[in-house]
């Protein structure tokens, strides 16, 4: 007797349901640790909001019958900055939101945007593209990172993070366009 096949919907709904009550249960054991230890939540009032904004920006991922992706990074682009901002009003330091959160957050969401709009409208080989997304996005996105650190300190990061960062982005560049220059053959 053959096994009755499930429409691939419903695997994305199980699916979706797993991960729903992984969620819940992350949040809670969370919840619980920490108001065991400090009978109130602290710590665990991040991880129960993370969890929530990784669950919202998945949801359109799995429920949703076309446009996917661009529901998800819709999701996050409007959930991102409030989620940025509790952390923020969290924590008893001094306050990062306007002068570092806000603006790279503003940068990365715009920078995955722009991506978007490049992988829908050009032409090319898919791995020259992102290649070049990543050097030239990775760099806008990772200046205006160092450049918002650096006024919010007070002093300028060491050389050495800018480097780093910059090597990275041209490692990562030169591996996906050799794996580009290798599918093309």
């Amino acid at each position: 007797m053959e096994k009755p096949v499930l429409p691939k919907r419903k695997y994305l709904i199980a699916a979706f349901l797993i991960l729903t009550l992984l969620c819940i249960v992350a949040a809670g054991v969370c919840g619980i640790a920490d108001f065991a230890n400090h009978e109130a939540i602290t710590w665990s009032a991040f991880v129960i909001c993370s969890v929530m904004l990784a669950w919202a920006v998945m949801l359109p991922l799995f429920l949703s019958r076309g446009k996917r992706l661009l529901l998800s990074l819709a999701t996050l682009s409007v959930l991102i900055n409030p989620f940025l901002y509790f952390v923020d009003r969290s924590i008893s330091a001094r306050s990062w939101f306007l002068p570092i959160g806000l603006p790279v957050a503003i940068t990365g969401i715009a920078s995955l945007w722009i991506a978007v709009a490049l992988f829908r409208f050009v032409k090319v080989n898919k791995w020259y593209l992102t290649a070049g997304i990543v050097a030239v996005l990775g760099f806008v996105t990772d200046n205006v990172l160092i450049s918002c650190i650096n006024r919010f300190a007070g002093t300028p990061l060491s050389l050495l993070v800018n480097i780093i960062s910059i090597f990275s982005l041209a490692v990562v560049g030169l591996i996906l366009l050799i794996i580009g220059y290798i599918m093309d053959k």
